[in-house]
């Protein structure tokens, strides 16, 4: 039996990715052989993974389709791998299980598993899904329909096991919602291994097989002797009668291991024959078994065949039967359950932190078992159809007991540690315990599924305050002595690293509280509760002010390292803090390694006149620094410039004046004409250092006819006056207006294009201001006229709006184009710029201005 991955060109990729992890076929699809290609393994596939549309899959195998228990499974993957859907035996034949692994090995792309089953899309594990994962008969399976129903309306049915399973300690691993009852009468279904039911009433039973039969034989026994001799085994039995859905294998001896009877016995049931070395049938005879005694103490020299190889497997149910040269004996045995471990990091809280990992590792799990809060703060719904164990503190290895002794039974367990299960939570207590099992021959599948810390969303919530690191320390010490908690904390406050103190335990708080203020004298604090919860927020306080009254187990305190700055930023039309940790050149003394000097010149640069002044100056036998503010304007650095990189604000600069061992001669502000604030922020700090500044733009040239706005509104209200109801308004200014802009125009219900340059950070910017996707443009600029007219042509605009960006944005080519199309140009004009400032706009103009300075 086979799983055959069917695939077209256009699938082969995902095909092949599917095969290397479910261990299946990879089988190209001839042009116009759909239907042939399943026809003809039909008979032989255990499954089948189509990689292609539904429609084709369910057209192709329709005519093949007999019985859901005997069909083979299908699962349809698109061929872009984004779904893994089972269509074709779901539960009896494992397509559910089978499209889950296509989703898992496809998890790059995004895949999912898109249940159509009412009991898996509710989270249930339906009856006939818990048999068919191990391979145990169901008897009476019509019934089952009402018994799921029940399972999906009410949450639970009333399992009746077989006393026999009890009385020789056979635990099976039933689902969340089977309650076990002890009267037949009042259960839903049926589990055990004998017929212990009449046809009038009969419930759905499940079989499972944990029975081995050993089996011995006069030589060429026939098939029939040895099949009847097997079925008065079971049926005759004194705990019987068994049922043949039962056995789980037969065993006998080597010299018995090629008898055509016996084999063909075998393989008409579809039974495993264990063939036992006269060695390991001779182990069996401890001298505690007194096992029957037997014609192969003196043909073979064995203490028996029947008995000894059913005991090899498991206990055995008493005296072996003999019939016609044939003697059985039956053993019940535990099943061959394997469950696994998945220590599973639920991030801080809310479940937008939760890794998709972690999600899936809760998806397969039987059980969840974890701290109470971290359990409770996991959605419901990802809880529906587990059995779920909650713990207070204090019950860590209590917790990892009970998970691994679920493991043990078969379960797949998830232990929920909140955060990231390796920092301060049971990763290693898990890994430790497993290990030690495995040592004693108990080898449990334990994984780590790493999660998001709590100091992870914190930095969110307070910026990004531990560029350079950061220094995770936990206060508690209930699992640690306490001085070594001190001389932790001592040398993370002399690493100069942001800190982040987690589990200020309420034992001896205070005392705690004092050694962090003598630690951390001198540093700011930020008190972050609740991060990654509902209702997070953050604080800043003095050090010397931290008390027991203001901190709890929910509160991280975080400590910035000097080289974090505050900026007061706006968002959602308020002035917030944010407090940023500076790399390398950002940082606000330029970087861990102070530079001697910013050259001659500093130029704030990342345009074409900051290239052009770079290139003056370099030419004049100056040394140049350039200013950026992000790395995409590294371009526009000419070679033999230093470059300095990140955005400052007066106080940055300043700073950075400051630390610097030689200022500059003068710096040349090269900055956007738009870029308002930037400018103002060189000139407040050149002003304060006493350093001459220059601002060097390009020429503002008005374009003949174009609409003059002195506003990002002013110019929507324009365009809007231009233009009617679904018209379109083309955009040319970039992302920095959008928020101003979007507003009127989609109030007035006008079709909006912008364009703006392919980075991730205009591209995000601009979905965050509103626009959707569809209604961007993304490429380099400037553009020529024919670029320019094309665009507004092909997006069929009534308007354009730009800025005054000079010829060298732009503006002329786009103000001929709109001129070609007859629509209106809208220019908004540039912003003011600080009163006083030398201006310059010429190459030569800036050459002559530092003359006067080096002079």
């Amino acid at each position: 039996m086979s799983i055959y991955i069917l695939h077209f060109e256009a699938g082969a990729e995902v095909a092949r990715r599917i095969a290397a992890a479910v261990g299946g076929e990879v089988t190209p699809i001839p042009a116009g052989e759909t239907a042939e290609s399943f026809a003809i393994r039909w008979e032989r596939a255990e499954g089948f993974v189509f990689v292609g549309a539904l429609a084709i899959a369910v057209r192709s195998v329709a005519p093949l389709l007999e019985d859901k228990g005997k069909d083979p499974a299908l699962v349809v993957v698109t061929e872009d791998g984004a779904i893994a859907l089972p269509v074709i035996a779901g539960h009896a034949g494992g397509a559910s299980d089978l499209a889950r692994r296509c989703a898992r090995a496809l998890e790059d792309r995004g895949a999912q598993f898109v249940p159509t089953v009412a009991s898996d899309r509710a989270g249930y594990t339906a009856p006939d899904l818990w048999a068919a994962r191990r391979g145990y008969p169901i008897l009476l399976r019509s019934s089952l329909v009402s018994v799921i129903r029940k399972l999906i309306d009410q949450g639970e049915i009333n399992v009746w096991i077989d006393p026999v399973l009890d009385e020789y300690r056979i635990a099976l691993p039933f689902p969340a919602g089977y309650i076990l009852t002890t009267k037949k009468t009042e259960a839903d279904l049926i589990v055990s291994p004998r017929q212990i039911q009449k046809l009038k009433g009969a419930k759905p039973q499940i079989v499972p097989k944990v029975l081995t039969a050993g089996v011995g034989c006069r030589k060429d026994i026939a098939e029939a002797e040895v099949e009847r001799a097997i079925r008065a085994a079971l049926v005759e039995h004194p705990k019987g009668p068994f049922l043949q859905e039962a056995v789980a294998e037969l065993r006998t001896a080597t010299a018995k291991a090629n008898e055509p009877g016996l084999l063909a016995t075998a393989r008409a049931h579809g039974w495993p024959l264990v063939v036992l070395s006269d060695e390991e049938i001779l182990a069996e005879d401890d001298g505690s078994k007194n096992f029957t005694p037997s014609a192969a103490q003196k043909h073979l020299g064995l203490p028996g065949v029947a008995e000894p190889c059913a005991t090899s497997a498991g206990e055995l149910l008493g005296p072996r039967a003999a019939s016609d040269g044939v003697t059985v004996a039956l053993s019940i045995c535990k099943p061959r359950e394997r469950g696994s471990l998945a220590v599973v990091g639920s991030g801080p809280g809310d479940a937008r932190f939760i890794t998709q990992e972690a999600r899936d590792a809760l998806g397969a799990a039987d059980v969840v078992v974890g701290y109470r809060l971290y359990v409770d703060l996991l959605p419901p719904s990802w809880l529906r159809g587990r059995i779920v164990e909650r713990y207070g503190m204090g019950e860590e290895e209590a917790r990892v007991e009970n998970a691994m002794g679920y493991a043990e039974r078969g379960y797949h367990v998830a232990l929920v540690c909140g955060g990231d299960p390796t920092l301060f939570g049971l990763g290693a207590l898990a890994l430790q315990t497993a290990l030690a099992k495995a040592g004693a021959g108990e080898a449990i599948p334990i994984r780590i599924v790493p999660g998001i810390t709590a100091a992870q969303a914190a930095g969110v919530i307070v910026g990004a305050p531990y560029a350079n690191g950061l220094a995770l320390l936990s206060l508690s010490d209930y699992l640690q002595p306490w001085p070594d908690v001190v001389r932790a904390m001592e040398g993370a406050e002399a690493s100069g690293l942001t800190v982040a103190l987690y589990n200020p335990v309420k034992r001896g708080l205070e005392d705690k509280l004092a050694e962090v203020r003598r630690i951390f004298a001198g540093r700011r604090a930020i008190l972050v509760r609740d991060a990654g919860r509902a209702g997070e927020f953050a604080r800043e306080v003095a050090v010397a002010s931290l008390s027991e009254g203001e901190i709890d187990m929910r509160t991280l305190i975080l400590f910035p390292s000097s080289k974090t700055r505050e900026i007061e930023r706006c968002a959602g039309g308020e002035m917030g803090k944010v407090w940023l940790e500076a790399r390398g050149y950002n940082s606000e003394n330029g970087g861990a390694k102070t530079p001697a000097g910013l050259g001659q010149f500093l130029v704030l640069g990342g345009t074409t006149e900051g290239r052009a002044a770079a290139e003056s100056l370099l030419a004049a036998g100056c040394a140049v620094t350039v200013s950026v503010a992000r790395e995409t304007g590294l371009a526009t650095v000419p070679e033999g410039a230093a470059a300095l990189v990140g955005a400052r604000d007066a106080d940055g600069w300043t700073k950075l004046f400051a630390a610097i061992e030689e200022k500059p001669l003068g710096v040349v502000d090269a900055s956007h004409p738009f870029a308002a604030n930037a400018t103002r922020e060189i000139a407040e700090a050149c002003r304060a250092a006493n350093i001459p500044l220059c601002r060097f733009v390009r020429a503002d040239v008005t374009p003949e006819g174009a609409v003059l706005a002195a506003s990002p509104e002013e110019a929507a209200a324009k365009a809007i006056e231009a233009t009617a109801p679904g018209e379109t308004i083309f955009l040319a200014l970039g992302v920095n207006m959008l928020e101003k802009i979007l507003p009127p125009l989609r109030e007035a219900e006008r079709t909006i294009i912008a364009r703006m340059l392919p980075t991730e950070e205009s591209l995000k910017r601009a979905t965050e201001a509103g626009l959707d996707p569809r209604e961007i443009v993304a490429l380099w600029g400037p553009g020529d006229e024919a670029l320019n007219e094309a665009l507004l042509r092909e997006k069929n605009a009534r308007a354009v709006i730009t800025k005054a960006s000079g010829r060298e944005g732009g503006v002329e080519a786009k103000s001929a184009a709109a001129a070609a199309l007859a629509i209106p140009l809208i220019v908004v004009e540039r912003p003011q710029e600080p009163v006083g400032l030398e201006r310059v706009e010429t190459a030569e103009g800036l050459t002559a201005w530092c003359k006067t300075l080096g002079s």
